[in-house]
Order: C-alpha cells, then structure tokens, then sequence
C-alpha cells in the first residue's frame, strides 16, 4: 500500500495541478473573451462614431451645395434683372436719342429756312436801300447842277 500511496499522492497533485490548469486555463480564456468583447464595443463605438461623423460631414456638405447653388441661382437672378435693365434702358436711351434727332433735325431744317428767309430778307432790303442811294445820288447831283447854274 505504500507503493500505492505515493502514487496516489502523485496522482492527486496531478489532479490537483491539472484543476488549477483547467482554472487558469478558464480563466485566461475568460480574460481573453473579455478582451474580444470589450475590443468589438470599441471598434463597435468607434464605427458609430466615425459613421456619425460622416453623416454630419455628408450633411455640412449637402448644406453648403445648398447654400451655394442658392447663392448661383441668386446671383444669376441678379444678373438677368440687370440685363433685362440694362436692356430696357438702352431701348429708352434709343428712343430719346432718336426724338432728339428728330428735334434736332426740325430745328435744323427750321433754322435753315429762318437763315434762307433773312438772308432774302436782307438782300430785297440791301438791293431796296441801293436803289433809293443812287436815285439819291442822282437827285443830289441834279440838285448840285442846278446850284451851280
């Protein structure tokens, strides 16, 4: 029996050591899944927060193409009413210059006849006035020659 106790004793440490193995083996494979799980709440958490972030960049961005094709359509609005009066001052500006012209053109034409008529005017009246200096002339001449008779 003593041939059997020792190796009972042996047996019973190896049982005892391979308890204490199966333990820690429990225990590193406890820590480990642990470990696992607390990693893919991480990552988990980390995608969850990259993704909100992403969105909120998407939505920055679909603000701002927004915004700016908001201000394109503004800014090409703005234009156009400025072409349009641009446009519809030169048409105005067009009118005027040919009233104007037109004005213009009368008061030339008028101008032109009032000079034609006093230019006649003063020609009948220069020919009138030469014509009554030499019957003038004439009558001081006589009237010289009879004084000097």
């Amino acid at each position: 029996m003593n041939d059997q106790a020792p190796g009972q004793g042996k047996l019973f440490t190896l049982q005892r050591e391979n308890r204490h193995l199966e333990k820690t083996l429990t225990t590193l494979r406890d820590e480990l899944e642990r470990s696992r799980i607390e990693k893919d709440t991480a990552v988990q958490h980390a995608l969850a927060e990259s993704r909100s972030e992403l969105d909120q960049l998407r939505a920055t961005v679909t603000a701002m193409r927004n915004s700016m094709d908001a201000m394109q359509f503004e800014r090409d609005r703005i234009t156009q009413e400025a072409r349009s009066d641009a446009s519809l001052e030169i048409k105005q500006l067009k009118s005027t210059i040919h009233e104007l012209r037109d004005r213009l053109d009368h008061v030339s034409i008028a101008h032109s006849e009032m000079v034609q008529e006093l230019k006649r005017s003063t020609k009948n009246e220069t020919d009138h006035l030469q014509e009554t200096i030499v019957r003038l002339r004439l009558l001081l001449e006589e009237h010289n020659a009879h004084n000097q008779e």
